[in-house]
C-alpha cells in the first residue's frame, strides 16, 4: 500500500513524463538509449523502473504496471537474466570499465523472459573516460531488442558523444504540497514531521521517502545544517578542524550519509536562506525551523556578503566536479566566512 501511494505520487509529481512513457509503450514507440536527467532525488532511478516494468507487465491497469503479476515480481526480486543495473562501488571513484564491459555482454545476449534487454547506469556521469568510451561502441551499434536507461544529475560530465545518441527524458522538482500529501498519506510519520521533510527536501521525493523511512539520516541531515551553521561563530582553526572533521566522514563507505554534491547543496539552502532572510523575504526560506540561529548570524553582515558566499560556493563545487582535491577546495571556501 505503501509503495502503491509513493508511486501515485511520482506520478502526479512527473506527469508529462509519465504520459509520454504510456503513449510511447502504446505506439510501441520506444527508443534504444534514453537519459533521465534531472536533480538528484527527484524520483529519476524509481520512474526509470515504473517505466521498464509497464513495458514488461502482463496486467497493465491504466497503463501502469499492476506490480503483482509473474513480470513485476521477478523485477522486484532482481532475478532476471534480462535486467542489469550499473552503478558506482561504494569504494570506488567512478563507474569502472570493467563494470561496462560486463553489461555490454548482458546485452549482446538474446532476451529470455521479456521483449527487451534492459540495463540501468545510475549516476551515469561518474563512467570513466575508458568506461565511457566502450560504452559509445554500444550506443552506435544497437540491438533492436535493447533499452538502455542512463540516469545523471550534470549533463556535462557526459561526453556529448553519448547524450547525443540517447533521447534525454528532463526531471524537476516536485511541488511542497504534493510531497507533504504523500508523506501524510503513507502514514510513516505524523503530520509535523512530515511539514518538516517536505520543506527540507525542496521537492526530491525520493530523499523524503528516505527520510521518512529512516530516522538517522533525517537526524543526519539536520547535523549537516547546524554543523554548517556553526561555522559563522568559529574561530579559522576551529573552521579549518571542521573541515578536516567533514573530510573524513565523507570518504567513500557503505555507511556514509552524503557526498561532496549533497553536502554543497546542503550549504547553499543555508545560503540561500540567509540571504533571503537577510533581505526581509523570511517567507520563502526553506529552513524555517532555523530562523532564530539566521537572525543571529545576519547580525552586522553586508548586504553582499551572503551573495558573495553562495558565488564562491558554487565555484567550489565545480572546482571539485573537476577533480580537484575536495579538502582543499572546502578549505579554500571557509576562508571566505
Amino acid at each position: 500500500m505503501v509503495e502503491k501511494i509513493f508511486q501515485e505520487a511520482l506520478y502526479s509529481g512527473h506527469k508529462k513524463v509519465f504520459d509520454y512513457f504510456n503513449k510511447s509503450i502504446e505506439k510501441k514507440k520506444l527508443s534504444h538509449a534514453y537519459l533521465f536527467l534531472g536533480p538528484e532525488g527527484v524520483g529519476k532511478k524509481e520512474a526509470a523502473v515504473n517505466f521498464l516494468r509497464r513495458i514488461i507487465c502482463q496486467k497493465k491497469k491504466n497503463s501502469a504496471p499492476c506490480l503483482k503479476c509473474q513480470s513485476c515480481q521477478i523485477f522486484r526480486r532482481k532475478t532476471s537474466a534480462d535486467f542489469l543495473e550499473i552503478k558506482k562501488k561504494s569504494d570506488k571513484k567512478n563507474i569502472s570499465i570493467e563494470q561496462i564491459r560486463a553489461l555490454i555482454d548482458h546485452l549482446s545476449l538474446k532476451p529470455l523472459n521479456w521483449p527487451y534487454k534492459f540495463a540501468l547506469i545510475d549516476q551515469a556521469e561518474l563512467m570513466s573516460e575508458s568506461a565511457s568510451n566502450s560504452f559509445l561502441k554500444t550506443l552506435e551499434e544497437p540491438s533492436d531488442k535493447t533499452i538502455i536507461i542512463l540516469i545523471a544529475s550534470n549533463k556535462n560530465r557526459l561526453p556529448e558523444t553519448i547524450t547525443s545518441r540517447c533521447q534525454t527524458i528532463r526531471f524537476n522538482f516536485i511541488s511542497h504540497s504534493l510531497i507533504f500529501d504523500y508523506l501524510k498519506k503513507s502514514q510513516l510519520i505524523n503530520n509535523q514531521k512530515a511539514s518538516s521533510i517536505s520543506q527540507i527536501v525542496q521537492g526530491r521525493i525520493s530523499q523524503a521517502r528516505k527520510m521518512a523511512r529512516d530516522n538517522e539520516y533525517f537526524e543526519s541531515y539536520q547535523e549537516t545544517i547546524n554543523r554548517f551553521l556553526n561555522l559563522f561563530s568559529f574561530s579559522l582553526a576551529d573552521r579549518f578542524k571542521e573541515i578536516s572533521s567533514l573530510y573524513g566522514n565523507l570518504t567513500p563507505s557503505k555507511n556514509s550519509f552524503i557526498n561532496y554534491h549533497s553536502l554543497i547543496n546542503i550549504w547553499l539552502t543555508v545560503l540561500r536562506d540567509l540571504l533571503l532572510y537577510q533581505s526581509d523575504q523570511e517567507n520563502k526560506i526553506t529552513f524555517v525551523f532555523k530562523k532564530n540561529i539566521y537572525k543571529k548570524i545576519i547580525k552586522g553582515k553586508k548586504d553582499l556578503y551572503f551573495k558573495k558566499l553562495i558565488d564562491h560556493l558554487i565555484v567550489t563545487k565545480m572546482l571539485i566536479d573537476r577533480n580537484l582535491n575536495p579538502k582543499i577546495v572546502l578549505e579554500n571556501f571557509i576562508l571566505k566566512i
